[in-house]
């Protein structure tokens, strides 16, 4: 998403404090005690008109009922018509379905579900076909934590975290003016419409939300007039996004030429215009916020106050639209608020348990309904046409109106993709993600796996994906042209030309070129339960991208027979996009117990392709304290200068293979050895294969990681005499690092860890100070965090380490946050030679129990106690790290 200036990790801490002042945006002076003084009451016209006829001779247009010949369908079955009224609440929102249910078995019908924000969400599952109780399982499945992330990175950034671990808690943005800018949200609710457009991908975009097996609409505000605005056809995912979208919090949503925020700023409930669109009976389920109405609670507070005078407003507005419903259902959930996610389940409960009381109230109001009369089952002529949902229905009860069950719809099976705002640099990414889905059916899986994939890129800021019927077909190279049908949600304008264009079977179209793209061996048998679709995805591009200033930190420290202690705070400025899309250039400072000064340019070469130019400084001062015979306190102070080119190319986004070219030079006054050859130049050769699958650095719970890396060093003197370049001492070290997680269960995983590394030539040990610099050593708080001694180099080592995690009450906020139980076992060592590994094989080991803490992965916290081995000494031991770990 595009740089907001605020950090994943700045963002959800700040959260919290946008949410709790969500009211400030509902205080508005409307005085609803008369319907005759209040225009706004009197508007009829809420509804945007249709510009298509009922009846039409073109194939390519589907009939539908309007909203008046719904009413009057409803007249014919000698009943009055019905309009179930949603509310917002955010989490609260989900004790709705209760009264879903107990409708569906009373027998009641419903004509219409209109919704705003919470409302528009439940609503709109519900209008495509979904029962109540699968409403209630997508909600209990929903990651939060994940869907409240917009962390999208680029490829870039997935690098440089895995090469250079940078990862900041604060993250400020700067224009490219040099400004700071905060953005316009906090969240860009991307993943929030691709999990809509996951579970509603049967939906194809709809010349009118009548078409629905419930027909539906969604209330919205635009952001320009303040006008409430139903929205009542197109894509029906982008309809719910729009109106659930809490401001300062998520994005703008633009449908069109319009742009929307939360409807339920002003139409938490909006029974009016469901009463203004022409229905009988309002049937209304209310879970706003209450009042306070204990006065100690003020004082606990600043903010209660302030909550309490904009909640006034509301719920004065409430109270009325109460009023003009024939039914209203208010869950007690007081106790709850719009935040309460993680209590989905036990707010489901209540709202089960409190509609179940209500079966007397429902049976009145179905005799209202039916004036007087209680009939049987009766088909609905609202619903989509019989060719359209393939006869697949649910009955609910006795009267209950017939409608399609979602998972009996087909899936469209993508004859056509069409792509608009693609970058070019994307052009082959894309092209191999849609391969992956042509000719095939979109099911739920395949838009989820294609929208995430797009999104990770970090390019866009914004990304929708639309199903047509395929007999909907147009030639988007024609414009002005009445004949071209008009494209649900793009108020009649001629359609764009796309930017690549991808025919099943036939031929990839990009600004003029033709290539063979054949996709015969997607095809699938023709009795499958699919329908011919041509999938639209309009993407938005960032534009170049701002800078950042951010803040990192890390503590760690062992306590022991061997402890130490240090702390660094990291400060990077980063800017973006100087030279194109996903080049950077990034200076960072680390201070305190070290000081380290780095730059490096990082430049994107056609797609996949990129060179990156590093320079370091580093200047380390180490001391800890030993306690064996007597204590000691040792010190030891290096320094390092290196620079080094880098060539590269992406496998894929999580794959990269990398050479390097380089010069180093090395200064270590404490590891003098007059028996060593003295080497403080190094010239240097890297290649290298990495894979990251990991879905995060700190405390992963699936994926795998790998890194092979060879190197050779170039030893370079000052002596004349004997030649500037020591043949003889150039070195070859290969090393292997390995993470992999076998997940047991959700909550429950194990994770292996290896480590491998070798001086081919044996040769390392003898080179001062290069040993102390480039040789390997027990010294690793991954493996053995007791030995903090870093004396000792050698020129091999071996270490595996077998670990078990548990998160049981992950996650500990909505917005994230977990907290792991973990216990590992690690052995391990390092040799001077290949013969020692076989003749004196002696084994150091290390156990630990943990307890850890992930807020994010810029900041958390690890505590670990245990007891290993060190050269035959058992030394029992406590480390402890806080940071970007």
């Amino acid at each position: 998403m595009k740089n907001t200036g605020l950090s994943a990790s700045s963002k959800k801490i700040i959260l919290f404090l946008v949410l709790a002042q969500f009211f400030c945006f509902k205080n508005f002076s409307l005085d609803f005690s008369s319907n005759d003084e209040n225009p706004y009451m009197e508007k009829k016209n809420t509804e945007k008109q249709f510009l298509f006829p009922v009846q039409s001779t073109d194939k390519s247009f589907k009939t539908y009922p309007t909203t008046e010949e719904i009413i009057l369908n409803a007249h014919k079955e000698n009943r009055k018509s019905v309009a179930l009224v949603l509310s917002g609440g955010g989490a609260k929102g989900f004790g709705q379905t209760g009264l879903l249910k107990e409708l569906e078995r009373a027998g009641i019908p419903v004509d219409m579900v209109i919704g705003s924000s919470a409302g528009a969400l439940i609503g709109g599952f519900y209008a495509a076909g979904y029962r109540p109780e699968e409403i209630e399982e997508i909600a209990l499945e929903m990651d939060w934590p994940e869907l409240f992330s917009d962390e999208s990175r680029n490829l870039y950034e997935t690098y440089s975290k895995t090469t250079r671990n940078d990862r900041y808690f604060l993250d400020l943005g700067v224009s490219r003016n040099f400004k700071m800018e905060i953005g316009s949200s906090i969240l860009s609710g991307q993943r929030i419409l691709n999990l809509f457009k996951e579970k509603t991908v049967k939906i194809p975009c709809l010349e009118s939300f009548n078409q629905l097996p419930v027909p539906y609409r969604a209330v919205a505000l635009d952001i320009i007039t303040g006008e409430p605005i139903l929205l009542d056809k197109g894509d029906l995912s982008e309809a719910m996004r729009a109106s659930m979208n809490l401001p300062a919090v998520f994005s703008p949503f633009t449908i069109g030429d319009t742009t929307y925020i939360d409807g339920g700023i002003i139409e938490h409930l909006p029974v009016q215009l469901a009463r203004n669109m022409g229905f009988e009976i309002i049937i209304s389920i209310d879970t706003g916020d209450p009042l306070v109405n204990q006065l100690a609670v003020f004082e606990s507070n600043p903010m209660v106050s302030l909550t309490q005078m904009l909640n006034i407003t509301q719920n004065r507005k409430n109270k009325l639209e109460k009023s003009l419903s024939d039914y209203n259902f208010t869950p007690p959930l007081d106790q709850y608020n719009m935040t309460s996610f993680l209590d989905t389940r036990e707010i489901i409960r209540i709202g089960n348990e409190a509609a179940g009381k209500e079966r007397e109230n429902l049976a009145d109001l179905k005799k209202k309904i039916f004036n007087g009369s209680v009939p049987g089952g009766q088909n609905n002529s609202t619903s989509l046409p019989e060719t359209e949902i393939s006869g697949n229905t649910v009955n609910g009860g006795a009267g209950v109106p017939e409608k399609p069950d979602y998972k009996n719809l087909p899936y469209y099976k993508l004859e056509t993709v069409e792509i608009t705002g693609c970058l070019d640099s994307d052009n082959n990414f894309i092209k191999r993600e849609i391969q992956k889905i042509l000719g095939k059916p979109f099911t739920e899986e395949a838009a989820g796996k294609l929208l995430e994939a797009l999104f990770a890129r970090g390019n866009y800021k914004k990304i929708t994906a639309k199903i047509e019927y395929a007999d909907n077909r147009i030639n988007p190279q024609r414009e002005d042209n009445p004949d071209i049908p008009f494209e649900p949600g793009r108020e009649s304008r001629a359609r764009p030309v796309p930017s690549l264009l991808f025919i099943a079977g036939d031929f990839e179209k990009s600004g003029g070129r033709e290539n063979s793209f054949n996709n015969t061996e997607t095809a699938r048998p023709e009795t499958e339960n699919t329908t011919p679709g041509i999938l639209h995805i309009e993407m938005v591009p960032e534009g170049k991208r701002g800078h950042s200033l951010r803040f990192g930190i890390n503590y760690n420290t062992t306590l022991g027979m061997e402890s130490e202690g240090k702390i660094l705070i990291h400060n990077n400025f980063i800017m973006r996009d100087i030279t194109n899309t996903g080049s950077a250039l990034s200076a960072k400072i680390s201070l305190l117990d070290n000081f380290v000064g780095e730059i490096n340019f990082f430049q994107p070469i056609y797609d996949l392709i990129f060179l990156e130019l590093d320079g370091k400084y580093k200047n380390s001062f180490d001391i800890f304290y030993q306690q064996k015979d007597f204590p000691i306190l040792l010190a030891s102070q290096s320094q390092t200068v290196e620079t080094e080119l880098k060539g590269g190319f992406f496998i894929n986004s999580n794959t990269w293979i990398y050479g390097t070219a380089g010069y180093q030079w090395l200064e270590a006054p404490e590891f003098k050895d007059s028996r060593q050859l003295q080497i403080n130049h190094i010239l240097k050769a890297k290649a290298g294969l990495c894979t990251n699958n990991l879905n995060r650095e700190v405390f992963p719970t699936w994926g795998w990681f790998n890194s092979f890396e060879m190197e050779a060093g170039f030893p370079v003197t000052n002596n004349k005499n004997t030649g500037y370049w020591a043949k003889d001492k150039t070195f070859i070290k290969l090393t292997e690092k390995g993470k992999f997680i076998l997940p047991i269960g959700e909550k429950f995983r194990f994770i292996f860890d290896i480590f491998w590394g070798t001086e081919i030539r044996e040769i390392l040990n003898t080179l001062s100070p290069v040993s102390s610099f480039l040789g390997y050593s027990l010294g690793d708080r991954e493996f053995f965090p007791h030995i903090v001694n870093k004396t000792d180099f050698a020129n091999h080592k071996g270490a595996f380490k077998i670990s078990a995690s548990t998160n049981p009450l992950s996650p500990i906020t909505p917005l994230g946050g977990e907290g792991f139980f973990t216990a590992g076992f690690a052995v391990g060592n390092v040799w001077d030679s290949y013969r020692d590994f076989f003749t004196e094989p002696e084994i150091e080991m290390a156990g630990t129990l943990g307890l850890g803490v992930l807020i994010n992965e810029a900041f958390s916290l690890n505590f670990r106690i245990g007891a290993g081995s060190s050269k035959k000494e058992i030394m029992p031991f406590l480390a402890i790290d806080i940071g970007a770990i």
